[in-house]
């Protein structure tokens, strides 16, 4: 039976399973990039931080940087969506 919610699953983005969900996805991303990016760069899984406008915690989103590795700028990075950033109206 196809997925009655085409482009995501409620399942894996319901907001106690998400967090590991996406870590894995990330992990697994700069795992696989290490293996296939040319030699002097290198995939690193990083993490931003921002203050929301509200008293409110601080919000942490993961992810991966490709880097130069001789001289350490950032060449890409890649952001895996996740429900936080995909609802207008949330803090992320």
């Amino acid at each position: 039976m196809p997925s009655p919610f085409p482009g995501m699953d409620p399942y894996l983005e319901h907001l106690a399973l998400w967090p590991d969900v996406h870590h894995e996805l990330i992990s697994g991303i700069r795992e696989q990039l290490n293996r296939l990016i040319r030699p002097g760069y290198v995939a690193r899984v990083e993490e931003r931080t921002y203050l929301p406008e509200a008293d409110v915690e601080d919000i942490r989103e993961a992810r991966v940087e490709i880097i130069d590795a001789n001289t350490r700028n950032i060449v890409t990075v890649i952001e895996v969506i996740s429900p936080s950033n995909k609802i207008p109206v949330s803090a992320g």
